[in-house]
């Protein structure tokens, strides 16, 4: 009887600790000669919980756009939630870099928490920093 509680008890717990239940897809685009024109992956991971006031979801995505001749065009990644605990903000971080048909970096743009702190900064051909904007955003309480 004792062995019958403790597999039910261990059952329960095991069980028990899967509160985050996550997703995983990665997709792409190929032109019509076959190359590869933009990939991405998107992962996702929420609470299996449905309480309204600990639910919980994530994103995290990545776009890859490439050139014709099979450089890397731009790289788009953010990362996005929704809650009601942790950083106060749903979109944690969203940044954007761009390479010439070279794969030389000429932009980059990054945004951390709700655009509460920006960068961009801009290259050369060569990829000498030219501009470095910091933008900072003071929010009323």
């Amino acid at each position: 009887m004792l062995q019958t509680y403790l597999i039910l008890l261990s059952f329960l717990f095991i069980t028990s600790c899967n509160i985050y239940q996550r997703t995983h897809q990665i997709f792409s685009t190929q032109l019509k000669n076959g190359e590869v024109k933009t990939r991405g992956q998107v992962a996702t991971k929420k609470s299996t919980k449905s309480d309204q006031f600990s639910y919980y979801q994530r994103w995290d995505n990545e776009l890859i756009d490439y050139h014709e001749n099979g450089k890397v065009k731009s790289v788009s990644i953010s990362h996005y939630k929704v809650g009601t605990y942790g950083r106060p903000c749903k979109e944690l971080l969203n940044q954007y870099t761009e390479y010439n048909e070279k794969g030389v970096k000429i932009f980059e743009s990054k945004d951390v928490c709700d655009c509460k702190k920006s960068t961009v900064v801009k290259y050369n051909d060569k990829g000498e920093r030219l501009t470095k904007k910091v933008l900072k955003v003071k929010r009323e309480k």
